[in-house]
């Protein structure tokens, strides 16, 4: 990140000097955290408050884009598919192209803005929400919830070096969604799984399987087996991540926990899902 750009950048959008020294010095305590030298950043300010704000960059016009003909497609913005967009825009054309009405029209894609430095000065985010409160899954209100303390609040599984990106309007009441159990003592042992219920329900069904585990019973779920391995904790080890929802139409759901099973082994993770009941489950295999 170049400081000095940064300031550049508030100086351009502030009309009155009072208001950038203000928001400068938002900018220098957040450089701080990070690490940069508060003497150096004050200089930087210092500097650019002495610049003459309206020689500093020209304004450069805008092209106007042309949305006559066009449908509008608002997606978050994700680096593990970068090239979706013109895959996207390839398959309306292909999918379209006979259509009386539709085979006229473009398909135009419009990326989530991503909070920047604009939040800071423009919207007026307070400047904690830009690096600790945004793009991570909120727990449950409910005060000492034993399904959120095993809840992994996150935007991503990182598996190897692929990010698996995770739905973030959720918590442990969501409904209709597709969810993955992982072991802290065997990191790459997932088990994945959809529920219609709330997936509080259906974590507490594993839990109450794990905890009524009877070693050789042939009713023991394959995550009450794991669990009770030797060296195994429950509350230790017992974690999950709820990856997608939203999900009302079971076959759906099925089909993406059966995209996920074919994921994860596909990137040599180990899924102990029961094979016999996906392979009954669906006649197809996901190629990834």
């Amino acid at each position: 990140m170049n400081p000095f750009g940064s300031y550049l950048r508030i100086r351009r959008i502030c009309t009155y000097s009072h208001n950038y020294i203000d928001l400068a010095r938002t900018l220098t305590d957040q450089l701080v955290t990070r690490g940069y030298a508060r003497k150096v950043l004050e200089k930087t300010s210092n500097r650019v408050l002495r610049l003459d704000r309206d020689k500093l960059i020209k304004y450069k016009q805008k092209k106007m884009i042309n949305l006559n003909k066009s449908i509008l497609l608002k997606m978050k913005f994700d680096l593990n598919y970068i090239e979706i967009q013109n895959d996207l825009k390839l398959v309306f054309k292909e999918c379209f192209k006979n259509h009386p009405l539709l085979s006229t029209y473009n398909l135009k894609i419009l990326n989530k803005t991503q909070s920047n430095i604009g939040n800071l000065t423009i919207n007026n985010v307070k400047p904690e929400s830009l690096t600790t409160n945004i793009h991570l899954p909120k727990k449950c209100l409910l005060k000492n919830c034993k399904i959120c303390s095993k809840f992994i609040s996150s935007n991503f599984i990182k598996l190897n070096n692929f990010l698996l990106p995770l739905d973030l309007d959720v918590n442990c009441n969501t409904m209709n969604a597709v969810y993955a159990i992982n072991c802290s003592l065997c990191p790459k042992v997932f088990y994945i799984g959809e529920t219609e219920r709330k997936v509080s329900v259906r974590i507490r069904e594993h839990l109450r399987d794990i905890i009524n585990f009877k070693p050789y019973c042939q009713y023991n779920s394959v995550v009450a087996y794991h669990f009770n391995l030797k060296e195994h904790i429950l509350n230790r080890d017992f974690k999950f991540y709820i990856v997608q929802n939203e999900l009302k139409i079971k076959k759906i759901r099925q089909d993406f926990e059966n995209s996920l099973v074919h994921l994860f082994l596909k990137l040599d993770f180990k899924v102990i899902n029961d094979p016999l009941k996906i392979k009954s489950r669906y006649n197809f295999h996901v190629q990834i």
